[in-house]
């Protein structure tokens, strides 16, 4: 795959983690975790925008006021 495509492919998975995330926490975190995947494979780094969705930590997605203090 080409880097345009995989970048397309992070914020794909990014935009899908958003939308399940108040129905599901854990395929949202699933979702996060493949496309952090994507970015290491491809040696790729993960828009700032995009990173501060998920817990540095943890790598879990963080909600207003369910999962960050």
């Amino acid at each position: 795959m080409k880097p345009d495509l995989v970048t397309e492919k992070i914020k794909l998975l990014f935009k899908q983690a958003d939308e399940i995330s108040s129905k599901s926490i854990l395929l949202a975190t699933r979702y996060i975790e493949i496309a952090r995947k994507l970015a290491m494979k491809k040696r790729l780094k993960i828009p700032a925008a995009l990173q501060r969705k998920f817990c540095k930590h943890c790598k879990k997605v963080q909600l207003h006021k369910e999962t960050t203090k």
